[in-house]
């Protein structure tokens, strides 16, 4: 029996896709641990979502908890890629003092959506007391709640001191410039100054496959 071409055409399609999809989650996994790494760096802490499936016990990697979100800013649900089963993820946080803590984990546009409810008036202090997941989550997302709040054009009423730029020159390159500037509270332009006179390109995803 011979594979017409059509049967041919649908298999080379479906396995081109297949390895689209798993390049791409290998890409976000990689990036993902740059995104902690350089948070611990900047923090001392550790911030790692974490989540195992109640009906298959599948136990997600950061990348599948990211990707099983939808679009949707009120489902706070991934989606196991194993049974399809949705539920709420978490957002562990080991600080730099020991302490080990658990809040509901949202994606970057729940957490935004959420976030504009927020005063911009309260401190760290009083956020991560009254709004953990949310603070959590945005620092995760965007290196602090100052640069969340900026993203939804809000100035936050505390910003927290920039970061020494050459700390995370280890970093330059293998993330974003933006990414860098977000986390450490500068602006973009001196750390793609900075990467720039260390004469290291600046980070493209192709990269990464």
């Amino acid at each position: 029996m011979r594979l017409g071409p059509s049967l041919r055409q649908g298999l080379t399609q479906r396995l081109e896709q297949r390895l689209t999809m798993v390049q791409s989650l290998a890409c976000l996994e990689i990036m993902i641990g740059r995104q902690q790494q350089m948070l611990r760096q900047l923090t001392g802490g550790d911030y790692h979502p974490n989540g195992v499936c109640p009906r298959c016990e599948h136990r997600l990697t950061p990348a599948e908890i990211i990707k099983g979100f939808t679009s949707d800013p009120f489902d706070y649900t991934t989606k196991c890629p194993v049974c399809n089963y949705r539920f709420q993820p978490e957002l562990t946080a080991l600080t730099a003092s020991g302490g080990r803590i658990s809040y509901h984990f949202y994606c970057s546009t729940q957490t935004l959506e959420q976030l504009q409810d927020v005063s911009p008036s309260l401190t760290k202090e009083e956020l991560r007391r009254e709004h953990g997941a949310i603070f959590y989550s945005a620092v995760f997302h965007f290196g602090s709640i100052g640069a969340a709040f900026k993203k939804i054009g809000i100035e936050y009423q505390h910003p927290e001191k920039p970061s020494e730029v050459d700390k995370l020159e280890p970093f330059f390159g293998q993330l974003p410039d933006t990414a860098i500037a977000s986390a450490a509270n500068v602006p973009v332009r001196l750390v793609r100054r900075r990467r720039n006179e260390l004469g290291i390109p600046p980070f493209r995803k192709s990269s990464l496959v």
